[in-house]
């Protein structure tokens, strides 16, 4: 069973006339389930199992390949579990429509439903959410009120114009994230190495006093061991110091593993019961 449980909704959220409130609700519920999903498929390879000096939490910090900045605070943490919740060998993402930019075509994977019917199914992606004081709409044409289009150079497909529109007060809006792997076509050539200089900004931020860090999971639907060694983790982080797990993670993590074994092995008797 794993460790957080994640309610499912009964309906679907219109998004576009939920409140902000309801908006950061749906996005916490994603972000239980990113734990959820990590501590049900891969709780023995979780990065939180295993002590990780600075360098090497500095070397591996999530980051955007557009920018170069890596993500910070609860997100950092949480792209990391994403990572190892999808068998991701690097914590290098990008947005979708920056991927666009890139040339990049989002892979997709044969799923099948409960009826039997087969279909594309979109690899998973993490959503950042944020606050936009401004949105991007169609622009409309005056002469005939239509949505204006043009014609992209390079692909000689129409697209739909957009013009910038600022908003009356800020939104919740959120960014689709996904990791570099997921795409084809990427001009890699365009990528930035990961800067750390934010992130040493971001720290000295907090240390004067000016951020606080720490968020609180509780409040989130996070809770017990797991949320206990994340905070352990992104204090750690944003200090700049070594993250050691505690001894109830590694309780934990050794429970399930001889839970697991036991079951492999009440199988294999079973087997030779036949």
């Amino acid at each position: 069973m794993p460790a957080v449980e994640v309610a499912e909704p009964k309906e679907r959220m219109d998004w576009e006339k939920a409140t902000n409130a309801e908006r950061l609700e749906n996005v916490n519920k994603g972000k239980v389930a990113v734990v959820s999903h990590a501590m049900y498929v891969a709780r023995d390879k979780l990065f939180l199992n295993q002590p990780m000096t600075q360098e090497t939490m500095d070397k591996t910090m999530p980051y955007d390949v557009t920018t170069g900045k890596p993500f910070v605070g609860l997100n950092s943490a949480l792209l990391r579990t994403f990572a190892n919740g999808n068998s991701y060998k690097s914590n290098d993402f990008i947005d979708i429509k920056d991927a666009w930019k890139l040339g990049g075509e989002l892979k997709t994977y044969k799923g099948v439903t409960k009826e039997g019917k087969s279909y594309d199914k979109k690899p998973p992606c993490y959503r950042l959410e944020y606050m936009a004081t401004w949105e991007l709409r169609d622009k409309i044409d005056p002469k005939t009120n239509e949505p204006m289009t043009a014609v992209n150079e390079k692909t000689r497909r129409t697209y739909v114009v957009k013009e910038r529109v600022d908003l009356p007060e800020p939104k919740l809006q959120t960014k689709s994230l996904y990791h570099i792997s997921e795409f084809k076509g990427l001009d890699k050539s365009q990528f930035k190495e990961r800067d750390m200089n934010a992130m040493e900004n971001y720290r000295e931020k907090l240390a004067n006093g000016v951020a606080n860090g720490l968020p609180n999971l509780k409040r989130i639907g996070i809770e017990g061991v797991i949320a206990d060694s994340l905070i352990r983790f992104i204090n750690a982080q944003n200090k700049g110091q070594e993250y050691t797990p505690t001894q109830a993670h590694t309780n934990m993590i050794n429970k399930t593993q001889s839970q697991t074994q036991e079951k492999v092995q009440e199988k294999e008797n079973q087997g030779r019961g036949r």
